[in-house]
């Protein structure tokens, strides 16, 4: 059905929105322009499985949860199954920089998954959308040093094979929760014409969408 919009003239692009293998399934299909796909201080794992081949492919890769939902800004584990997995890997993880100012750390979390090569934009979900300024304004100090973007990339080699997961496509007890949450199931979706301009006019700019049913921005590198 969306190759055929596709043909039709309907929509420019057609992209898929998952992880794992199957995200990494859907690249290598050839059927996708783009990839919406889990990457931030939390969720690594696409760093080594997946971009890599969007970027041979020139594919747009889109990432969503680009501050790992702030998990770890409450100090007791979230009541919401859907928190959870991002929030007990952050406590394992025991990022420095998580334990000072929130906003200082938003922003430095938001700067290393626009930092990582192959990521074209990041959607970053909010209800406020005085939000969105405020998730914008750290970009204003340009991506990630080389030593910064490694310094995370280390603690996360280091600690990930102590049951977080990284590269090879496996599933903990906390992805299967995530999983089974509404927003992670993998589903396929459409990037319209008019939204592929706005993305690509607004280099470097917030773009912002408003759907029926939740508002979120887009920031694009």
């Amino acid at each position: 059905m969306l190759l055929r919009a596709k043909e039709a003239g309907k929509t420019r692009f057609i992209g898929y929105s998952g992880d794992r293998q199957a995200a990494l399934y859907a690249i290598r299909c050839g059927a996708f322009d783009t990839l919406q796909t889990s990457v931030n201080i939390a969720d690594q794992e696409a760093v080594e499985l997946t971009l890599p081949e969007a970027v041979k492919r020139g594919m747009g890769v889109i990432a969503k949860r680009p501050i790992a939902n702030a998990a770890w800004k409450t100090r007791e584990r979230p009541a919401n199954p859907y928190h959870q997995p991002y929030w007990d890997r952050l406590r394992e993880l025991n990022y420095d920089f998580l334990k000072g100012d929130l906003e200082a750390a938003v922003g430095t979390a938001l700067r290393f998954t626009l930092s990582l090569p192959g990521v074209c934009t990041a959607i970053v979900g909010t209800s406020n959308p005085n939000r969105w300024l405020q998730n914008a304004e750290p970009l204003k100090q340009g991506m990630l040093t080389a030593a910064e973007l490694q310094a995370i990339r280390e603690q996360w080699l280091e600690t990930a094979p102590a049951g977080i997961g990284r590269g090879r496509g496996e599933c903990t007890d906390t992805d299967k929760a995530m999983a089974a949450q509404p927003f992670t199931v993998c589903a396929v979706f459409v990037l319209t014409g008019s939204f592929v301009i706005e993305t690509i006019s607004f280099c470097r700019r917030f773009v912002i969408k408003i759907s029926l049913f939740k508002s979120w921005g887009c920031i694009v590198k």
